[in-house]
């Protein structure tokens, strides 16, 4: 039933990944940024994130018995965004610990699903290595919450490529394996 819930929505790894990506790359980029531009970045980035969350939570709803996280983590990240992008001028620490909040509980989640998705399909890795890298992430910006705005656009940065990455070969796998039989986000999970 994991396995049906999840190649399902796969098109919601493809966007995230694409949208992790594009947001890595701008912030690596665009070093000269103001601060209130990168917090806006942000914001957008949590904000998409979240609803495509509530997506896949949709789409998850029949099959997997844990799919409340998803729906219950969308919301947080939209609220987060919204939160970012009304008060940009709260500055990097808001900034640095909503970023590092979401990465350490974000990462432990994925890693759980990829744990549970080993018994399930093959590649499950993709979104362990995502999991990991959330974890990295917020564990370096918990350590060093002095960090500079340079450091932490280089970490959101390289953060948001190789996660989208990871996504994007979780996306792509699954589409191989799911979309050749029809099954699609629309149909019901059994």
């Amino acid at each position: 039933m994991l396995k049906t819930s999840t190649g399902c929505c796969w098109w919601t790894f493809l966007s995230r990944g694409i949208i992790a990506v594009l947001f890595g790359a701008a912030a690596i980029l665009q070093q000269g940024i103001a601060l209130e531009l990168l917090v806006l970045l942000v914001a957008a980035f949590f904000f998409v994130d979240g609803v495509l969350s509530i997506i896949a939570s949709y789409g998850a709803r029949r099959a997997e018995t844990r799919w409340w996280i998803a729906l219950l983590a969308g919301p947080v990240r939209i609220t987060i965004g919204i939160v970012a992008a009304l008060w940009p001028q709260a500055g990097l620490s808001t900034v640095i610990s909503l970023f590092a909040g979401w990465a350490l509980i974000t990462g432990a989640l994925e890693i759980d699903a990829a744990i549970r998705l080993r018994r399930v399909i093959a590649g499950e890795c993709f979104l362990g290595f995502c999991g990991i890298i959330s974890l990295l992430s917020g564990v370096i910006l918990v350590a060093s919450p002095e960090i500079g705005v340079a450091a932490l656009v280089w970490i959101l940065g390289i953060y948001g490529i190789f996660f989208g990455i990871f996504l994007l070969s979780l996306g792509f796998k699954l589409k191989r394996e799911y979309a050749p039989r029809g099954i699609s986000f629309a149909d019901p999970v059994t």
